[in-house]
């Protein structure tokens, strides 16, 4: 009986370290990701992941720009 119940004990202690770990670990790779933005020489950008529905990735994004050239350029790319 001690046994077993020193097996259970070690066995539930093995799986709350490993748990602790990984959760650490991935708090750790988040925490690179965030200082890795991307660095881009335009005035405003914005990279939005579709799947998941956020934005990644947002410069100057809440302001106005007028870009009718843009605008014709991409109507052209989505017809043809």
């Amino acid at each position: 009986m001690k046994k077993r119940l020193r097996y259970i004990i070690i066995l539930f202690l093995f799986a709350l370290l490993t748990t602790w770990l990984e959760c650490s670990l991935e708090n750790a790779a988040f925490a690179v990701e965030d200082s890795n933005k991307p660095k881009t020489d335009a005035v405003s950008a914005i990279l939005f992941d579709a799947h998941r529905g956020q934005i990644l990735f947002a410069k100057t994004s809440d302001e106005k720009s007028f870009s009718p050239l843009a605008n014709r350029i991409m109507t052209a790319l989505i017809i043809l």
